[in-house]
């Protein structure tokens, strides 16, 4: 099956090209670049994987949480290649959560019991996090809490996974928690190789979500806030 899959939920712009293995990569590690440069990643990334947009069977998109803006832009440009060549033959489309694909990195070891801890910055000082056992399958639901919540839930030996990871290994310092967690640095970006990676998975397991483009809203978790100051006349 070839798939395209598109990541902008956070700071990188990249769309992968897979066929059961991944065919072609371009990924921009910048902030807002996604608007501007992810229709050029994928006319790159086709071009490198020597294909068109007709001979690919579904587009995968990181369907968050995450930025709202990011989420997006992906969505509408993945509906976009969904609907370009023909109304009647639309591509489907494959979400795929932004923090299973994380999680999917850090399956290592099928006998391990360590949890994987997948985090996504939101604003301030919340953060988006979803524990998984050791071979990716979710233990929770999605959760929006407090870092310091999250730093006194982790446990000796979890995986920690995703762009959130710094933040809350600095937490776990200043509230003098000084234990072992486990984390590389590639798993602590968001990349469309991930997507492609579980949509692969997903694939394999038939478990794998085809959806008509039209349906699919991101997963934004929280829409943006109006906050409401008190104006105190003297």
């Amino acid at each position: 099956m070839k798939i395209l899959a598109v990541e902008t939920s956070g700071s990188t712009c990249g769309v992968t090209i897979s066929n059961g293995d991944l065919c072609s990569t371009i990924e921009i590690y910048e902030p807002h670049q996604q608007d501007a440069q992810l229709a050029d990643c994928a006319i790159e990334c086709l071009k490198h994987a020597k294909l068109s947009i007709s001979e690919i069977d579904a587009i995968a998109i990181s369907a968050g949480p995450g930025s709202f803006t990011g989420l997006r832009i992906g969505a509408s440009f993945a509906k976009g290649l969904c609907y370009g060549l023909d109304l009647e033959t639309a591509i489907p489309l494959v979400p795929i959560s932004t923090l299973q694909s994380l999680a999917d990195q850090a399956v290592v070891d099928e006998f391990s019991n360590h949890r994987i801890v997948a985090t996504i910055p939101s604003h301030r000082n919340l953060t988006y996090i979803q524990y998984f056992d050791a071979l990716g399958k979710p233990l929770t639901e999605v959760a929006l809490v407090e870092v310091e919540k999250l730093a006194n839930g982790v446990m000796y030996g979890d995986r920690v996974v995703g762009p959130g990871t710094q933040e809350l290994v600095s937490c776990l310092h200043a509230i003098g928690r000084i234990i072992e967690v486990h984390t590389e640095h590639s798993w602590t970006v968001l990349s469309s190789r991930f997507v492609a990676n579980t949509a692969n998975k997903q694939h394999r397991a038939g478990t794998l979500v085809l959806m008509n483009a039209k349906d699919f809203v991101p997963d934004y978790k929280q829409e943006f806030e109006v906050v409401q100051k008190n104006i105190v006349e003297s």
